[in-house]
């Protein structure tokens, strides 16, 4: 009997890469990340040496995603954009979705969904402002770290407002806030509620709407998506593994080949 292809998928981020080993049916059966490294190729090549040899056979499908996709053409066989890749996975994963908010590192993109096609799609990739690296930066002078952040319960607070769009002008502000003795709960929430307010400000120029499904790394910060629901009135749906969305949808195309 012939074996199917196992197909993975990688996404090579401007802060993390991640792959995953999907089965002919789209199951995913394994997943690894890492840093990203001084390039596309070392990170590409340490994300292989994470994955099980049994899923490296020669009949392996491939494909790559993200800031490094172009550097990995002749080492896999497709590449695809992000928010053809994130679109692809939600629509796996939750398919009644009709508005998909994706905040990585260093950017954030709004993808609209009418049925089963993409109607269009913003990025905020000129400044980190509301990233992930925006937080890193913006927390750690509160004193916490990302994973303490990320797991705040920031709803009995109302932030001070940080009316700044850069991460430079916004620490300013935020230690003006710390040295007039506001709370740390009520600054993260603050943080939190800036990096929501630019994201909606994106999906506001798509008129995107609800059913609304949350990937990339700052899907995991739950004060980000507290304020996110808050502006948009309505609940995000998000799950464990939203991180890998990229490299999961790269996973699928990988398949269409």
């Amino acid at each position: 009997m012939t074996l199917l292809p196992y197909a993975i998928g990688y996404d090579i981020g401007s802060r993390t890469g991640k792959a995953v080993v999907t089965a002919p049916d789209g199951a995913i059966l394994h997943t690894a990340l890492t840093e990203t490294l001084g390039n596309s190729v070392l990170t590409y090549e340490k994300l292989r040496g994470l994955i099980p040899a049994d899923y490296l056979r020669p009949d392996t499908l491939t494909a790559a995603t993200g800031y490094g996709r172009a550097a990995l053409e002749s080492r896999v066989h497709r590449t695809a954009t992000e928010i053809t890749c994130h679109f692809l996975a939600v629509q796996r994963r939750a398919p009644a979705t009709r508005a998909i908010i994706d905040i990585g590192g260093q950017d954030a993109k709004i993808i609209a969904i009418d049925g089963d096609r993409i109607r269009d799609f913003a990025m905020n990739d000129k400044c980190a402002a509301g990233a992930g690296r925006f937080l890193e930066v913006m927390t750690a002078r509160l004193g916490y770290s990302l994973e303490e952040f990320s797991r705040l319960d920031v709803s009995p607070v109302e932030p001070p407002l940080l009316s700044a769009t850069c991460t430079v002008f916004a620490e300013s502000e935020l230690i003006s806030l710390m040295a007039s003795g506001a709370a740390p709960l009520a600054l993260a929430s603050a943080v939190a509620a800036m990096a929501a307010r630019m994201t909606f400000q994106l999906a506001a120029r798509l008129h995107a709407r609800p059913p609304l499904f949350m990937t990339g790394g700052v899907s995991r910060i739950a004060p980000v998506r507290h304020h996110l629901e808050r502006l948009f009135d309505a609940p995000i749906t998000t799950s464990d593994d939203a991180q890998l969305f990229g490299a999961y949808g790269a996973a699928l195309i990988a398949r269409k080949k």
